[in-house]
């Protein structure tokens, strides 16, 4: 058998204090009545009272502080989302640039080769004019 169903048939049986709470329809117990003393119960309920309003105390500053992080953090995000926005269209402003000027590179470079191009070309027709004519040599 189980040890933890041992344990449990051993343990005795009780009787509530109040023997009506039974099922079992029953009189009253006077004697149990008259040790009752409802004062006491009423200062259990009392300090429960207190307890749980001290815990929901704390809870309610607990609550609070969270709240003031949560919108100190989502300032925080809305500041550096805002910056991040601007780093970002200053970024593609530069790419931008960066852009233009690869393509005037492209450009600068078709320039220089159409130039040596035509200054072979213009070397080729300076050799066939006559030696009076030519002029000197580009360098």
């Amino acid at each position: 058998m189980d040890p933890d169903m041992k344990h449990m048939l051993m343990l005795p049986s009780f009787l509530p204090l109040v023997r009506s709470s039974v099922n079992a329809p029953a009189a009253r117990d006077p004697e149990v009545c008259d040790r009752l003393d409802y004062r006491k119960i009423l200062m259990i309920g009392l300090r429960y009272q207190q307890y749980l309003r001290q815990c929901s105390d704390i809870v309610t500053v607990e609550q609070q502080s969270v709240v003031a992080r949560v919108k100190e953090i989502e300032q925080t995000l809305v500041r550096e989302v805002g910056a991040l926005s601007e780093k970002q269209k200053l970024l593609a402003r530069y790419a931008e640039t960066f852009s233009s000027v690869a393509d005037i590179s492209k450009t600068l470079d078709k320039i220089d080769e159409n130039l040596g191009k035509a200054v072979a070309q213009v070397e080729k027709l300076n050799q066939k004019l006559p030696q009076e004519y030519q002029m000197p040599p580009f360098s």
